[in-house]
């Protein structure tokens, strides 16, 4: 990237020729060519997809045994070793188990980012683990616990709705809440 950068500014800065350039940077004219195209490198960009002559005959029983796959239970679902397993044994597949394990992968990755993920019926009537700990009242800010007497009840409490001066009145100072309480 910094040879990228100096080549560009050597000739739209400091007025260099590209074949100057190329010659000092010691790259070659086309090369500064496309640099000088280039706002920034464009990167390797493949115009078609890649030929899979043992593989393609086989996508589509392997994209049968993916979508088979998504009604069964998660840990019973096919493996890519397992699918090149099947293909090899089943269907006379005669290629290696790296390129069924690349194909996978990749449709994995299709489904996952095309479709979203669907949550299990138990997943969705479990309480998240904030709202199982803290009781709904217990989140407005105008609740506030009171011991009751030791007449009434020991150690108990009891909520109370208690008016909290607004952002416009005056905040009364402690001796004016205590006697608001009842203290």
């Amino acid at each position: 990237m910094e040879l990228y950068l100096r080549v560009r500014l050597a000739c739209h800065v400091d007025g260099l020729s590209q074949r100057e350039a190329a010659s000092r940077f010691g790259i070659a004219r086309e090369t500064v060519k496309k640099m000088l195209r280039h706002s920034e490198p464009p990167g390797y960009r493949r115009h078609q997809p890649p030929k899979r002559p043992k593989l393609d005959p086989f996508t589509d029983i392997i994209d049968r045994i993916l979508a088979d796959d998504r009604t069964v239970h998660r840990k019973q679902r096919h493996t890519s070793k397992r699918i090149f397993e099947r293909l090899r044994d089943e269907y006379g597949f005669f290629g290696g188990q790296t390129i069924v394990k690349d194909y996978v992968r990749k449709a994995q990755r299709r489904r996952a980012l095309c479709l979203p993920q669907r949550r299990s019926q138990a997943h969705d009537r479990r309480p998240s683990h904030k709202s199982a700990r803290r009781p709904p009242a217990l989140e407005l800010d105008t609740n506030i616990r009171q011991p009751l007497t030791d007449v009434q009840r020991p150690d108990a409490y009891e909520l109370s709705q208690v008016q909290i001066p607004g952002p416009h009145q005056p905040i009364p100072n402690f001796a004016d809440l205590a006697e608001m309480w009842g203290w």
